[in-house]
């Protein structure tokens, strides 16, 4: 390998194999923020509404990727704003706001990017139960961190764990 790949951040690397089987898991599965927007406004949007063709949001810290495992699935809407043509004010309504339109916006709507995350593997793994061919160690570990994250920012009051309310 050559010496200027050898030092990449995380976020930067290519996908290991777990790392790839984890993500095209989630992108089968449902978009994490029409999920919520499903619990919350379930009038606005039906369970079968629910995407289920997804792309992988990667969680950045200061612009860059944390990694590849910290991520949840969200469809084209959620994640670049792409709406039918003539449909964008209707999708806003119904679908609730996306990360193009700032994150701020978005967190505030959906949780911090640590709750969606914990959502996303709840929904991917929901009685804990890892499959074999994933490492269970690596799942666990960003479980903890994002156990750890929520607590140190509820801590701190930076973490609303109910926003809304």
């Amino acid at each position: 390998m050559r010496g200027y790949r050898k030092n990449r951040r995380p976020g930067n690397r290519p996908m290991t194999d777990a790392e790839l089987e984890l993500t095209e898991r989630a992108k089968r599965g449902p978009c994490i923020p029409c999920l919520i927007q499903h619990e919350t406004h379930p009038e606005l949007l039906s369970r079968n509404e629910v995407s289920r063709w997804n792309e992988w949001d990667h969680h950045k810290e200061g612009n860059l990727r944390v990694g590849h495992l910290w991520g949840w699935a969200s469809c084209q809407w959620h994640h670049r704003r792409i709406a039918p043509a003539g449909k964008f004010e209707a999708y806003t309504r119904k679908y609730g706001p996306s990360l193009m339109d700032g994150s701020a916006a978005f967190y505030a709507y959906y949780g911090s990017p640590y709750e969606l995350i914990l959502r996303q593997y709840r929904v991917l793994f929901p009685r804990h139960d890892i499959p074999e061919t994933f490492d269970r160690a690596i799942v666990e570990t960003v479980l903890e961190g994002l156990t750890e994250e929520i607590n140190r920012r509820t801590i701190i009051g930076t973490f609303d764990p109910e926003p809304g309310a």
